[in-house]
């Protein structure tokens, strides 16, 4: 979320230029992609692919399988298609998502590529910068001492880099490693406490759980684009949007078995319809797979199941306040509260930079996020305004408008994106993605060890399971 997000896992990493298929087709426009596909695997006229869930990764399988010549059907559970995608463009007047809101990296990055190939206006949101840090009495931190803080955060992921490339014999909690570094930077007891609230806003916040329940070892391990982030002001949905165009999409199906028991697949919904397919792509959230609110006929393999319980599900919650008035400094995109306890309200993005509105968002994650979820949105907004009255003032009015999330209990998604826990690898994300007797294929943010928890991992997986279908259909018809 600051300065030193640049050396964050998701800028830490550089994809290579003899990367896999997925980078390969992540380079280049939608049309160039088909035709990447087809030479791998001829059209798949005569074949149905049954696709569970219209969220990224299930539109982006679904529209690549189309364009090759499959009858494709998407059943989504939801009113609505997106997934944890959801742009809100009612409840404060502008459009606000109450999901995934970055381009994280353009280069090469195919959701940008479809901004651009479809006109969808896009905005460096100055995702880097340097925020304004209010300490707990309510005084704001120098600049001067934010750059030093800032240093020394970037010292610490340097070791933890160097702890992480040291022999294991076993994993550990990232929170572990960091409370046996920490004195070797020789902080002040205030930069110590200080320390703390940056471990929060970016490592915590960036993966969506507490750094006691994250993976050393797993830490960072991931690949991700470059050349900035990106917001889509006037709503994320309509990359979705463009995905699902011409698409045979049924809302209100509630998946509740998939038998692949036969030559094909066939599934069943709550509603007792049945629907049948020579190929099925499971787009299901790790939180929903995990809560096994699925039947699989077989039972799933014991690597995907072990995949499963494996890898952990994150909570990342936003809270919108709209104000009749902006009483913040304009000059910040992050406005961040080192308050008692780090993991509160520690971050404010000012979306007042980037509409025309006055709107500040708080962000939550892990267990404070979860402990919101079980209050009140009123309560929620109390809280939230008692912490920005901290910060600035018993000025601070109330909001005109409020919106707040809670991805940990949407019966959808069960938590934000997935992260992987202490005792983990990112192994398990391949074993999640891998293809079942080769009618069922999966995708989702975390199907795939290089790319997870974001939306272009998402896209990514369901064009990789597209790839594989199309190869399997093309063997089958010789």
């Amino acid at each position: 979320m600051s300065e030193t997000n640049s050396v964050s896992r998701r800028q830490l990493l550089k994809i290579g230029g003899s990367a896999s298929l997925l980078a390969i087709l992540a380079q280049q426009p939608a049309t160039s992609q088909n035709r990447i596909l087809e030479t791998a695997a001829t059209k798949g006229k005569g074949k149905k692919v049954l696709v569970v869930g219209a969220g990224m990764s299930g539109l982006a399988a679904a529209q690549s399988l189309k364009s090759n010549g499959f009858e494709v059907l998407v059943l989504e559970a939801r009113n609505r298609i997106g997934g944890r995608i959801l742009t809100d463009k009612d409840s404060l007047g502008v459009p606000i998502e109450l999901g995934a809101s970055w381009i994280h990296g353009i280069t090469g990055n195919p959701l940008y590529k479809i901004t651009q190939e479809n006109g969808i206006k896009t905005i460096d949101c100055a995702y880097e910068s340097m925020p304004q840090i209010f300490q707990r009495d309510g005084e704001e931190l120098k600049a001067s001492s934010v750059a030093e803080l800032k240093a020394a955060f970037s010292k610490l992921r340097r070791r933890l880099g160097k702890m992480q490339n040291s022999s294991m014999k076993e994993d550990r909690s990232l929170a572990s490693a960091i409370a046996e570094l920490i004195p070797d930077l020789k902080l002040s007891p205030r930069d110590a406490e200080l320390i703390k609230h940056v471990i929060s806003t970016d490592i915590e916040n960036d993966y969506a759980t507490n750094a006691d329940l994250l993976s050393l070892q797993s830490f960072d391990d991931d690949e991700s684009f470059t050349g900035g982030d990106y917001l889509v002001p006037n709503g994320y949905c309509a990359i979705v949007e463009c995905l699902a165009r011409s698409l045979d999409i049924r809302l209100l199906q509630v998946v509740k078995s998939i038998d692949y028991s036969g030559e094909g697949v066939a599934i069943v919904t709550a509603s007792g319809e049945r629907f049948a397919g020579d190929f099925a792509v499971v787009t299901l959230p790790l939180g929903v797979l995990k809560k096994r609110t699925v039947d699989f006929a077989p039972d799933l393999p014991l690597s995907k199941l072990q995949a499963i319980e494996g890898l952990a599900m994150g909570i990342f919650d936003k809270v919108y306040l709209s104000f009749k008035e902006r009483f913040w400094s304009a000059d910040y995109t992050w406005i961040e509260y080192a308050g008692e306890h780090a993991d509160q309200w520690p971050i404010f993005f000012n979306l007042a930079k980037f509409c025309d509105k006055p709107v500040l968002v708080a962000f939550n994650v892990g267990r404070f996020a979860e402990q919101l979820e079980g209050q009140s949105s009123e309560n929620v907004v109390s809280a939230c305004l008692s912490v920005l009255r901290k910060m600035y003032g018993e000025k601070v009015p109330a909001p005109v408008a409020t919106k707040c999330t809670s991805w940990g209990i949407d019966p959808f998604s069960l938590g934000s994106y997935s992260y992987v826990p202490v005792g983990a690898s990112t192994a398990l994300y391949d074993a999640l993605g891998a293809a079942v007797d080769e009618k069922l294929f999966f995708a989702g943010e975390a199907c795939n060890s290089e790319h997870y928890s974001s939306a272009d991992a998402a896209y990514l997986t369901g064009e990789k399971a597209a790839q594989q279908i199309m190869k399997v259909s093309a063997r089958l018809k010789r």
